[in-house]
C-alpha cells in the first residue's frame, strides 16, 4: 500500500516515526535546493540514522544531480530522471522483503 507523507519542513523524526508505523520499505524524497546547501546532507544523515535499515532512501529532483556525492555519503541513493527511478523501483520490487525486527520476534 502506498502512503504519502508530504510537506516541506517536516521533522526527520516525524517522517521516520510515520514510516516505522506503516512498516514502509521505501522513502522517496523530491528535493530542489541550491547547489552548496549544507543542510541537505546533514538532514539526510539524520533521517537515515532514524530510519529502520529496511527502508530504502531515494532522492530525486534537481538536488539528486547537483549534490550526488553528498547524497551518496549519507546512505541515500540519488536518482536523476524517471527512467532511473523506474529502474530502481523495479529492483526494489524484486528484492525479498526484509521482515521488521518487531514482527520477526513475535512470530518465533
Amino acid at each position: 500500500m502506498a502512503r504519502h507523507v508530504r510537506g516541506a519542513g517536516r521533522a526527520a523524526r516525524d517522517v521516520a516515526d510515520t514510516l516505522e508505523q506503516v512498516e514502509a520499505r521505501l522513502l522517496i524524497l523530491s528535493l530542489a535546493v541550491p547547489p552548496g546547501d549544507r543542510e541537505i546532507p546533514r538532514e539526510l544523515r539524520r533521517l537515515r540514522a532514524l530510519l529502520p535499515a529496511r527502508v530504502a532512501l531515494l532522492v530525486v529532483g534537481t538536488t539528486a544531480e547537483v549534490q550526488r556525492a553528498s547524497i551518496v555519503d549519507t546512505g541515500a541513493t540519488p536518482l536523476v530522471g524517471l527512467a532511473a527511478l523506474r529502474a530502481r523501483l523495479r529492483e526494489l520490487r524484486q528484492a525479498p522483503a526484509v521482515m521488521p525486527r518487531a514482527r520477526a520476534a513475535r512470530r518465533r
